[in-house]
Protein backbone atom coordinates (compact mmCIF):
# COMPACT_ATOMS: atom_id res chain seq x y z
CA UNK A 1 0.00 0.00 0.00
CA UNK A 2 1.39 3.45 -0.89
CA UNK A 3 0.37 6.69 0.68
CA UNK A 4 -0.75 9.37 -1.13
CA UNK A 5 1.82 12.13 -0.99
CA UNK A 6 -0.50 15.06 -1.69
CA UNK A 7 -2.29 13.98 1.75
CA UNK A 8 0.60 13.89 3.77
CA UNK A 9 1.69 16.92 2.18
CA UNK A 10 -1.60 18.71 3.56
CA UNK A 11 -0.86 17.14 7.21
CA UNK A 12 -4.36 15.51 6.44
CA UNK A 13 -4.97 12.49 8.49
CA UNK A 14 -8.19 11.83 6.95
CA UNK A 15 -9.95 12.99 3.60
CA UNK A 16 -13.10 12.84 2.39
CA UNK A 17 -13.88 13.95 -0.83
CA UNK A 18 -18.03 12.96 -1.22
CA UNK A 19 -19.23 14.10 -4.31
CA UNK A 20 -23.18 12.72 -4.53
CA UNK A 21 -25.07 9.70 -2.17
CA UNK A 22 -28.49 9.52 -3.05
CA UNK A 23 -31.09 7.82 -0.98
CA UNK A 24 -34.39 6.45 -2.38
CA UNK A 25 -37.34 7.42 -0.85
CA UNK A 26 -39.66 5.81 -2.61
CA UNK A 27 -39.53 3.02 -5.74
CA UNK A 28 -37.83 5.32 -8.31
CA UNK A 29 -37.79 8.84 -5.86
CA UNK A 30 -34.36 9.84 -5.02
CA UNK A 31 -33.29 12.41 -2.61
CA UNK A 32 -29.34 13.73 -3.03
CA UNK A 33 -28.65 13.69 0.66
CA UNK A 34 -24.78 14.59 -0.19
CA UNK A 35 -23.88 16.40 -2.84
CA UNK A 36 -19.90 17.58 -2.92
CA UNK A 37 -18.40 17.77 0.58
CA UNK A 38 -14.70 18.09 1.27
CA UNK A 39 -13.17 17.57 4.64
CA UNK A 40 -9.70 17.16 5.45
CA UNK A 41 -8.90 16.05 9.47
CA UNK A 42 -5.58 15.82 10.72
CA UNK A 43 -4.38 13.65 13.66
CA UNK A 44 -4.19 16.19 16.23
CA UNK A 45 -7.94 17.48 15.62
CA UNK A 46 -11.03 17.12 17.14
CA UNK A 47 -14.40 17.89 15.07
CA UNK A 48 -17.60 18.54 15.02
CA UNK A 49 -20.33 18.11 12.86
CA UNK A 50 -23.63 20.25 13.33
CA UNK A 51 -26.87 20.87 11.58
CA UNK A 52 -30.26 20.56 10.99
CA UNK A 53 -32.09 17.32 11.11
CA UNK A 54 -32.31 15.66 8.17
CA UNK A 55 -29.01 17.62 6.64
CA UNK A 56 -26.98 14.30 6.02
CA UNK A 57 -24.96 14.66 9.44
CA UNK A 58 -25.42 10.97 10.35
CA UNK A 59 -24.93 10.15 6.05
CA UNK A 60 -21.52 11.91 6.04
CA UNK A 61 -20.30 9.91 9.29
CA UNK A 62 -21.43 6.36 7.96
CA UNK A 63 -19.16 7.36 5.31
CA UNK A 64 -16.09 8.63 6.96
CA UNK A 65 -16.93 4.92 9.06
CA UNK A 66 -17.49 3.03 5.76
CA UNK A 67 -20.37 1.95 6.35
CA UNK A 68 -21.98 2.91 3.26
CA UNK A 69 -20.50 3.90 0.13
CA UNK A 70 -20.87 7.04 -1.32
CA UNK A 71 -22.35 7.10 -5.02
CA UNK A 72 -19.10 8.75 -6.13
CA UNK A 73 -16.48 10.25 -3.87
CA UNK A 74 -13.41 8.89 -1.94
CA UNK A 75 -12.38 8.60 1.69
CA UNK A 76 -8.67 8.45 2.29
CA UNK A 77 -7.22 7.24 5.44
CA UNK A 78 -3.31 8.18 5.94
CA UNK A 79 -3.29 8.14 2.04
CA UNK A 80 -5.47 4.74 1.95
CA UNK A 81 -8.87 5.01 0.16
CA UNK A 82 -10.95 2.84 2.74
CA UNK A 83 -12.91 1.69 0.33
CA UNK A 84 -10.30 -0.69 -0.80
CA UNK A 85 -8.80 -1.67 3.01
CA UNK A 86 -9.50 -5.31 3.63
CA UNK A 87 -12.30 -6.33 5.54
CA UNK A 88 -9.87 -7.40 8.54
CA UNK A 89 -8.66 -3.59 8.46
CA UNK A 90 -11.66 -1.85 8.74
CA UNK A 91 -11.94 -2.60 12.71
CA UNK A 92 -8.57 -1.35 13.24
CA UNK A 93 -9.59 1.75 11.18
CA UNK A 94 -12.83 2.75 12.81
CA UNK A 95 -10.43 2.32 15.95
CA UNK A 96 -8.34 5.13 14.46
CA UNK A 97 -10.64 7.34 13.52
CA UNK A 98 -12.41 6.56 17.00
CA UNK A 99 -16.05 8.32 16.21
CA UNK A 100 -18.04 9.55 19.70
CA UNK A 101 -21.90 9.69 18.74
CA UNK A 102 -23.74 12.31 20.75
CA UNK A 103 -26.04 11.09 23.68
CA UNK A 104 -29.05 13.55 22.93
CA UNK A 105 -30.46 12.32 26.49
CA UNK A 106 -26.71 13.47 27.57
CA UNK A 107 -26.35 16.80 25.98
CA UNK A 108 -26.92 20.31 27.77
CA UNK A 109 -30.38 22.23 26.09
CA UNK A 110 -28.28 25.98 25.36
CA UNK A 111 -31.91 27.22 26.04
CA UNK A 112 -31.38 26.13 29.48
CA UNK A 113 -29.31 27.84 32.27
CA UNK A 114 -26.37 26.10 34.12
CA UNK A 115 -27.70 26.37 37.38
CA UNK A 116 -30.88 24.79 36.45
CA UNK A 117 -29.34 21.75 36.16
CA UNK A 118 -27.47 21.29 38.84
CA UNK A 119 -30.48 22.24 41.16
CA UNK A 120 -32.25 19.39 39.30
CA UNK A 121 -29.67 17.14 40.40
CA UNK A 122 -29.52 18.44 43.85
CA UNK A 123 -33.23 17.80 43.92
CA UNK A 124 -32.40 13.84 42.91
CA UNK A 125 -29.76 13.68 45.50
CA UNK A 126 -31.61 12.42 49.42
CA UNK A 127 -28.57 13.68 51.99
CA UNK A 128 -29.41 11.63 55.25
CA UNK A 129 -29.05 13.62 58.49
CA UNK A 130 -27.88 11.41 61.66
CA UNK A 131 -27.45 13.71 64.36
CA UNK A 132 -24.59 12.57 66.96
Amino acid sequence: MVADESVSMLGATLRANILNIFKELKRGLYLNAIDNVSIDFRSDEVIGIAGESGSGKTTLLRIILRMIKPDEGVVKYKGLDVFKLPRNAVSWYRREVQPIFQDPYESFNPLRRVDSYIFDAAKRITVMYFPI
